[in-house]
């Protein structure tokens, strides 16, 4: 059954039931990461003020560029249902594609610049930390990204988007990279 929709972003669109269904957990499994992610920025912004680390904070400068990148995405989420037309072939699935593209290029110069950053501290002497705290916080890090990834598997299972997906992978990749 399809029915219409009307709205800021989906003006005058006839949709279908399950498209509005996955529209929706897609959306909130997007607002879950973004959640996720804010929870992040706030812990580690706290835990390198706390401890002098200059890795953590950067952690952090890498988690709020996420953020940014990821906020028009879900804003994107409504459009990426609408049907092809013939003025729009392909719909508008392509938009989440090349988003994905530009978040992860983006990423890349961050991170780029952040392990540049990271050797100059190194050769430089680098800085005293707490490293049994930083410890702790690192392992209870990993053990929140593996849930978070666990999580957003679990609600996606029937519906793998290439935005979750891309989140799926951030999520994999964070808890890969604070073991």
């Amino acid at each position: 059954a399809a029915f219409w929709c009307e709205g800021k972003n989906m003006t005058n669109t006839y949709i279908t039931e399950e498209d509005a269904l996955y529209m929706k957990r897609e959306k909130r499994i997007l607002n879950i990461s973004l959640a996720g992610t804010i929870a992040f920025i706030i812990a580690e912004f706290i835990c390198s003020m706390m401890t002098g680390s200059i890795a953590i904070l950067m952690d952090c400068v890498y988690d709020l560029a996420d953020i940014v990148l990821a906020v028009p995405l879900i804003i994107l989420v409504p459009q990426l249902y609408k049907p092809a037309t013939s003025r729009k072939p392909y719909g508008y699935a392509q938009i989440e594609s090349f988003f994905i593209m530009i978040k992860y290029a983006a990423l890349l110069l961050l991170e780029a610049i952040l392990v540049a950053e990271s050797v100059k501290r190194i050769l430089s002497g680098g800085n005293d930390v707490e490293s049994t705290v930083i410890a702790i916080f690192e392992i209870c890090v990993s053990i929140a990204c593996v849930a978070m990834y666990a999580l957003l598997s679990k609600m996606s299972k029937d519906q793998i988007t290439p935005a979750i997906k891309a989140e799926l992978f951030l999520w994999k990749l964070s808890a890969i990279s604070t073991m």
